[in-house]
């Protein structure tokens, strides 16, 4: 107990994914405790239905930042369609979920994603809610990491909803509070930010933005809908980009 007679909060703050990840991995798909997630999880699947044709028979995948996969969840004939599948997490404890995927064959890469080499460069890359490691960095090294000429999906929970949620000041748009089931919270890196920046961040590498655009809440099929999301049927759930490498195109 605190001074004031209510429960003591232990909140532990984390400079890196790594660690962060490690803490919350045990339940961090637990749709019942963590609505949150699991709504922007399926925003992220209803963007990756409408763009997994990208993703063609015989070509490199790699999702960064898998966790679960949801490459898998919505590609689930992977294999029989000779795709190579990467899945790469900061932790090695968040991709014991895509177990079965490696059990496939999907190679399994435990690095950060701003530091992620590939034994082979992707024809197709999935970022599913990226915000953790959405800095200049991570964009840098997609350039060495996806072919020229190949696509990169990228979401994030859109700006609207977490300058609706978060508190206005500078850290809190960088950071995420997670609440364990024992009462602990962990402070783990959020990146996100206005549309317009987002494009810029992508765009300053060389990358090009092909498309963009948001889920909304009144998109989602979930039936449990968390209370962090009650800001309106039409609020942006999801922000989405599809971009593009056409570094060096002219010259392949």
């Amino acid at each position: 107990m605190n001074s004031t007679g209510m429960p003591q909060i232990s909140i532990s703050r984390y400079n890196n994914n790594s660690e962060s990840y490690r803490q919350v991995a045990a339940e961090y798909y637990d749709a019942r405790r963590h609505p949150t997630c699991a709504n922007f999880r399926s925003a992220s699947l209803l963007t990756l239905t409408n763009y997994s044709n990208l993703a063609i028979d015989g070509a490199v995948i790699c999702e960064v930042g898998a966790g679960k996969s949801l490459y898998t969840e919505c590609v689930p004939d992977w294999r029989r369609r000779g795709q190579t599948l990467i899945l790469n997490d900061s932790v090695s404890e968040m991709l014991l979920y895509s177990q079965s995927a490696l059990e496939e064959g999907a190679e399994a890469i435990v690095a950060d994603a701003e530091t992620l080499a590939l034994p082979q460069k992707a024809d197709f890359i999935l970022c599913s809610l990226g915000d953790p490691y959405n800095k200049p960095s991570f964009w840098k090294n997609c350039t060495k990491i996806l072919k020229r000429g190949g696509f990169l999906l990228f979401t994030t929970p859109s700006f609207e909803w977490a300058s609706l949620f978060r508190p206005p000041d500078k850290v809190s748009q960088t950071q995420a509070e997670f609440r364990l089931c024992d009462g602990r919270v962990v402070v783990m890196p959020s990146h996100i930010v206005p549309v317009a920046t987002q494009i810029n961040l992508v765009t300053n590498t060389g990358l090009s933005v092909q498309e963009f655009g948001s889920v909304r809440l009144n998109e989602l099929p979930d039936v449990n809908i968390s209370s962090k999301l009650s800001f309106g049927s039409t609020l942006a759930v999801v922000d989405w980009f599809l971009v593009k490498n056409n570094l060096g195109a002219n010259l392949s």
